[in-house]
């Protein structure tokens, strides 16, 4: 991969080399594309970290007038470092089986308390996330997928959708 190519505006203040960049990983939703710069790859273990596209919507009587101007947009960091890696031919990490949430109760609970065997893993006001128990006792956990690296960051919000 092409370094000198990627042009991050923020790069520098996360302290990350640019010769350990080895491409983004475009997770494609519905019809938006959410990236991760990875970089340091040692083996089948990578550090990602999110990334975004510094773009100010232009709307227009709820159209965005400047929808296409994203892929030109630059590239900045959001986000903190996370440790993925290459499980099944695909990037991604292990994360908590979540099973739901409940609302309003985030004053009742903290992270690792046990409600009707399901472990209260963390809460977003004003929600509370469970996550699933084996019969061991162990929170279930399931890869999350990312796909395959990527020389492009396919970073993008339909903001006309």
């Amino acid at each position: 991969m092409d370094n000198t190519k990627i042009s991050i505006v923020n790069l520098s203040e996360y302290g990350i080399d640019p010769s350990t960049i080895a491409g983004f990983l475009n997770e494609r939703l519905y019809t938006d594309c959410h990236s991760k710069l990875i970089y340091n790859v040692n083996g089948k273990k990578a550090m990602a970290v999110e990334v975004d596209r510094e773009f100010r919507p232009e709307m227009d009587s709820y159209f965005c007038t400047n929808n296409i101007e994203q892929y030109r947009a630059p590239i900045k960091i959001d986000g903190e470092p996370f440790e993925v890696e290459f499980f099944r031919g695909n990037w991604g990490h292990w994360c908590y089986d979540f099973i739901g949430g409940l609302y309003p109760a985030a004053d009742k609970y903290k992270p690792g308390d046990i409600v009707n065997g399901q472990l209260v893993v963390d809460w977003g006001y004003p929600y509370i996330r469970f996550a699933r128990l084996l019969p061991s006792g162990k929170p279930a956990r399931k890869f999350h997928k990312y796909g395959k690296i990527e020389e492009h960051c396919g970073q993008f919000h339909d903001y006309n959708f």
